[in-house]
């Protein structure tokens, strides 16, 4: 959920520096935002991938050891 929320806030200040910069996407901080943020969904897909893999292994013992 927290990243969930910093991606969110990122996303925020990026539209609001192009706004303000009137939407130049040359501006080397508006390059410096696009690329955090890029950097934070993936962080995000690839945390979020681990947790459904580990809860489907949680799953998967769970369901075996009420079977033994």
């Amino acid at each position: 959920m927290r990243q969930a929320l910093k991606i969110e806030d990122m996303r925020v200040r990026l539209n609001a520096l192009v706004v303000a910069k009137k939407f130049d996407m040359q501006d080397p901080d508006v390059i410096s935002l696009s690329r955090e943020l890029d950097r934070l969904i993936v962080e995000f897909h690839k945390a979020r991938q681990l947790v459904c893999i580990k809860w489907n292994i949680a799953s998967t013992e769970v369901v075996t050891s009420s079977e033994g």
